[in-house]
């Protein structure tokens, strides 16, 4: 799939009805080194090994960008949506490397994994030194044909869906989509460096 056009699976709302919002920020920092404030995700809703993620952060209305963008009329920067895009893709990339999402498979797959690495770390500060961690490091290589269709607001869940399109390691690429609800706001076609212990 080369294009960028959406390939949403399924409504969002029927699906927030099935699964309340939840926080998995202490999961994603064992896959992604940012930290707040510069960490711009908040939950993992759905992940694929090697092949897709879905990722949400809530856009709080005091969100203190909003101070400087802009005052009289706030705005979410366009280059914080694509930086949301780009923790997903790696968050993608570090957890299909690490193993994780291969460790729930008896409880029927990636999404029960995710659910039961975040139930083992949601009230630690650290991750547990007994789940496997990530190697290697990945870094942002491009961006192109970035579009921003729709201004995103204060008090919004901004929603990243990432699909892989490409394994040249070290490279690898991804179409990415933001949505609000279910309405596409941003696009973009990702590609990053990361220098992975096993590519296969």
């Amino acid at each position: 799939m080369d294009s960028c056009e959406p390939f949403l699976a399924e409504p969002y709302h029927e699906r927030v009805a099935m699964n309340p919002p939840v926080d998995h920020r202490a999961l994603i920092k064992t896959y992604l080194p940012h930290r707040e404030p510069f960490l711009l995700l908040h939950r993992v809703k759905m992940l694929k090994a090697w092949q897709t993620c879905e990722a949400e952060y809530d856009i709080a209305a005091d969100n203190a960008v909003f101070q400087g963008h802009f005052p009289d009329h706030p705005i979410y920067p366009g280059v914080l949506i694509i930086e949301s895009l780009a923790q997903c893709a790696g968050l993608l990339l570090q957890a299909s490397q690490a193993g994780y999402v291969s460790a729930g498979a008896e409880r029927g797959g990636d999404m029960a994994a995710i659910e039961l690495l975040a139930e083992k770390l949601a009230h630690k500060k650290e991750p547990d030194a007994a789940l496997p961690a990530p190697s290697g490091y990945g870094l942002l290589a491009s961006i192109d044909k970035a579009r921003f269709i729709k201004p995103v607001m204060p008090g919004v869940t901004l929603r990243c869906v990432v699909q892989m399109v490409r394994r040249k390691p070290p490279f690898y690429f991804s179409n990415a989509q933001a949505f609000v609800a279910d309405e596409l706001v941003a696009k973009a076609r990702i590609s990053a460096y990361f220098n992975l212990a096993n590519h296969d």
